[in-house]
C-alpha cells in the first residue's frame, strides 16, 4: 500500500503539473483517469489481503502479476514525466493508463471468478449434510441451516474488509464442526463426519455398510480423493 500512495504523491506533485492543471482539460483528463486507476489497484490489493484471510493457500498468480506490472507501470510513467511533462498528452501516454486500468480488470475479474469457485467447493461437500440436518431437524439445525445460507450469499463477491473475510472464515470453520459433530450412527455416519473434517480414508470404502449408506443418501458425487 506505502508503494501505491507514494507513486500517488510522486504524480500530485510534478511541478508542472501543479502549475498547469487548474486550466488544462487534458492535464485534468489525465489527473482523473490516473487517480481512478491507481484507486482500483488498491482495491485489488486490498481485495486479495482478505482473500487470503479466508484462503490462505491461493495463488492469485493473474493478479499478482497484474498488481506488480501497474504499479511498475505507473512508477515508469511519473518519471516520464518528470523528464517530459508535454507527454502526458501524448498518444503513448494515453496508452499506458488504459494498460494499467486492463491490468486492474485482469486482477479483479480473477479474484472475483476465483473466490466464487473456491466457496462453492468448499460449501458443496457440506449439502447433503445440511439437507440432513434440515430433514432430520437436528439439535442445533436452525444455526446450521442459517449459517449454510449466510456463506451462499457470500460467494457472489469476494470480502472487501479484513472483519468480514475473518467472519466467513470463522463462519465456515464453526458449520465444517458443527457438520463433523452431528449426532450420524453406523459405519456410514462416521465415515461421513470424517469426510467432512477431511480424515476420511479410502480404504472406508470397501465397508459394505458405509457403501450402502453412500448408496442410500445418493452422496457418492459429492467425494474427491486428494493425494498427499
Amino acid at each position: 500500500m506505502p508503494v501505491l500512495l507514494n507513486i500517488r504523491s510522486r504524480i500530485e506533485s510534478l511541478p508542472e503539473l501543479q502549475k498547469k492543471k487548474q486550466n488544462n482539460a487534458k492535464v485534468r483528463a489525465f489527473t482523473s483517469r490516473i487517480e481512478n486507476a491507481l484507486t482500483d489497484l488498491k482495491e485489488c490489493v486490498e481485495q486479495r489481503t482478505c482473500y487470503l484471510v479466508v484462503f490462505p493457500d491461493a495463488m492469485l498468480s493473474k493478479t499478482v502479476d497484474a498488481v506488480k506490472q501497474s504499479k511498475l507501470q505507473a512508477s515508469r510513467l511519473v518519471e516520464k514525466l518528470k523528464e517530459d511533462f508535454d507527454a502526458i498528452s501524448s498518444s503513448d501516454t494515453d496508452k499506458k493508463v488504459t494498460r494499467i486500468g486492463e491490468r486492474n480488470v485482469e486482477a479483479k475479474t480473477e479474484i472475483q471468478t476465483s473466490w466464487k469457485r473456491q466457496i462453492d467447493d468448499v460449501l458443496r461437500p457440506f449439502v447433503p449434510l445440511v439437507d440432513i440436518v434440515r430433514e432430520a431437524k437436528l439439535p442445533g439445525n436452525q444455526d446450521i441451516l442459517a449459517s449454510m445460507e449466510w456463506l451462499r450469499a457470500r460467494a457472489m463477491s469476494p470480502p472487501n474488509t479484513i472483519e468480514l473475510a475473518k467472519k466467513i472464515r470463522n463462519t465456515l470453520d464453526a458449520l465444517r464442526h458443527s457438520l463433523s459433530e452431528l449426532d450420524l450412527e453406523g459405519p456410514g455416519g462416521e465415515f461421513l463426519k470424517r469426510a467432512v473434517r477431511g480424515t476420511a480414508k479410502p480404504k472406508d470404502l470397501l465397508n459394505d455398510e458405509v457403501r450402502h449408506f453412500l448408496d442410500e443418501k445418493d452422496l457418492w458425487d459429492i467425494l474427491t480423493i486428494r493425494v498427499g
